[in-house]
């Protein structure tokens, strides 16, 4: 959620977060946090190994076990499939969070 969020609010990261929990749940992607998000290509370079600044540490596993908790983001309502359509009568929301790393 950090560096996806581009180091961003505590609202990046849930929408971050959101959509990696999105893909958790909808059996389309592995059902592991770790493997969704372990996926090439589909989130920041160097996700899984990259140090984060410590001091951003308590607020990123404040946000991170508050959506595991289930807080999503409200802007993030459905879960794009693999082909990266949405699944019909959906519309896709832009401007959430932007992706960085």
């Amino acid at each position: 959620m950090y560096f996806e969020s581009n180091r961003s609010s505590r609202d990046g990261m849930v929408a971050v977060g959101s959509v990696v929990m999105n893909r958790v749940e909808s059996g389309q992607y592995p059902r592991s946090v770790c493997g969704v998000v372990g996926q090439r290509g589909q989130f920041a370079p160097g996700i899984m190994s990259r140090r984060m600044d410590s001091r951003s540490l308590p607020l990123v596993r404040e946000t991170a076990q508050s959506v595991l908790q289930g807080e999503r983001d409200e802007r993030q309502p459905s879960c794009p499939t693999p082909s990266g359509k949405l699944a019909a009568g959906l519309s896709r929301r832009t401007g959430v969070a932007r992706p960085g790393g």
